[in-house]
């Protein structure tokens, strides 16, 4: 009611706002409509009543639980229980501020449900086990923790996405409604409990503890259907590009300086300078929306979980240190079938601001496709030569994109050594472009036979066919 009662000076009002009067249930009106018409606020606003709607349950269970499945009945012993659920809170604070922006709001959300699920169902186990009382009460004490623990994940990705997704003009009413929804469930949760006239309540808290968990785990599985549902690609590649950006995110603090360049449909091609293993996990995650086949050395396939993610991302094998046209082949048919490609223009690793001479592939690809080719610069890596050390080792990872390099004049002109190169350094000097002062220091070049698609495309023999294999 005093929210309602507000007004705005009309002195204080832009000119053109001035002379119109709005009725504040004009705006009450609105903000109902905009949560009804949002069909991703009005979910969200569903979750909201879960939390609400659970929480309580779990507070007003304790009590019973404390008394006849753990012996302890006097007020101090129940308020000590009570106060563990602070301590989730408190524990679920540190890791999500921990975690940062690496945790995305709707994956928060999905699995904190899953986890509060499960936090009830341990603390309904330790009503329902008949076990000794002491281990009931180290079983639950664990389970009140945890569902603590896992509703702060839940809300802090709920107000996070609920920021992100509102207009500004209307957050203020929305979260107004977020706060009547979330007390409605509140009231509703408590008013099962105390105002029917249940016989032997107690006797059955455990039982009703067991359906919030179930009612908390179709939320959370229902959450990921419709992710999954939503995402450009299937549950396997969903979850392994969320799993790709929270590792980048949180292990290498990786950002993205400026807009993703990727077109969403049809061929492209995205290449960068080389610096660190973990280069693909970086491009990956800077188009999430793309799903990125490389080009690597065929001898990593054979590594016990590359594999995996060699097939779940299509990627082109070739043989280092050969001229490899079954590589090639196939990477223009994947373009030519309008797929996108990570390429790394300089064919190996090399540390932080030392220049090379670009390979030829991208630039025989492109021209022959006429695929867009996205330059990127990878920044903040910390040098390591081993993989494994690469890996382990926490960098402060930048990627910027530019747009397409401009390769319409080297469309028409013979495709010579001459026009193959001048294209792969016109590309090269574009992804340089893109470099922060601080890497922009020009070493000797070095060219290094590694494995990369490269060909003397003045000689027909080598030339690539486009003709399947």
């Amino acid at each position: 009611l005093f929210l309602w009662a507000m007004r705005l000076s009309r002195s204080s009002l832009a000119p053109e706002y001035s002379r119109v009067r709005r009725s504040p249930w004009r705006d009450l009106v609105e903000g109902w409509q905009y949560v009804w018409y949002h069909r991703r606020v009005l979910e969200l606003m569903g979750v909201a009543g879960i939390i609400w709607f659970c929480g309580p349950l779990v507070i007003s269970a304790i009590p019973a639980i404390v008394r006849d499945a753990y012996g302890g009945g006097n007020y101090q012993i129940i308020s000590y229980y009570r106060g563990l659920v602070g301590v989730g809170f408190i524990i679920g604070s540190v890791i999500v501020t921990a975690l940062g922006p690496a945790l995305r709001g709707e994956i928060a959300i999905t699995w904190g449900l899953l986890g509060v699920s499960f936090a009830m169902m341990l603390f309904a186990i330790s009503a329902l086990a008949g076990v000794e009382p002491g281990t009931a009460a180290a079983i639950g004490a664990v389970g009140i923790i945890l569902a603590g623990m896992f509703a702060v994940a839940v809300m802090a990705g709920f107000h996070a996405l609920l920021q992100r997704t509102v207009a500004n003009r209307f957050r203020g009413r929305v979260f107004g409604i977020k706060d009547l929804v979330s007390t409605v469930a509140l009231l509703t949760a408590t008013g099962m409990l105390g105002i029917p006239k249940w016989q032997r309540l107690d006797d059955w808290v455990g039982w009703l503890l067991i359906g919030v968990a179930g009612l908390a785990l179709f939320a959370g599985v229902m959450t990921m259907v419709v992710r999954v549902r939503r995402s450009v690609f299937g549950f396997r590649l969903t979850m392994a590009s969320h799993l790709n950006e929270f590792i980048a995110k949180f292990w290498w603090r990786f950002q993205r300086i400026g807009p993703s360049r990727v077109p969403r449909e049809g061929p492209a091609i995205l290449t960068a300078n080389h610096t660190c293993a973990a280069d693909p996990v970086f491009l990956c995650a800077a188009a999430p929306y793309r799903l990125l086949s490389f080009i690597i050395a065929a001898e990593y396939v054979k590594w016990p979980g590359i594999r995996q993610i060699v097939r779940l991302l299509d990627c082109v094998p070739v043989r280092r240190g050969e001229r490899d046209l079954g590589a090639t082949k196939q990477s223009l048919r994947r373009l030519q079938s309008g797929r996108a490609m990570g390429i790394f223009i300089e064919g190996g690793i090399a540390p932080p601001g030392r220049r090379r001479t670009p390979k030829d592939g991208v630039a025989t690809l492109a021209l022959k496709t006429g695929a867009p080719v996205i330059p990127a610069f990878i920044s903040g890596i910390r040098y390591r030569e081993g993989v494994v050390s690469s890996l382990l080792t926490r960098h402060n990872a930048r990627i910027r994109m530019g747009p397409p390099v401009d390769l319409s004049e080297f469309m028409d002109a013979p495709k010579g050594r001459d026009t193959i190169r001048a294209a792969s350094q016109k590309i090269y000097d574009a992804i340089w472009a893109l470099a922060p002062p601080e890497e922009r220091i020009d070493a000797a070049s070095e060219h290094d036979a590694v494995g990369t698609i490269s060909f003397d495309s003045s000689d027909p023999a080598q030339a690539p066919s486009t003709e399947p294999t």
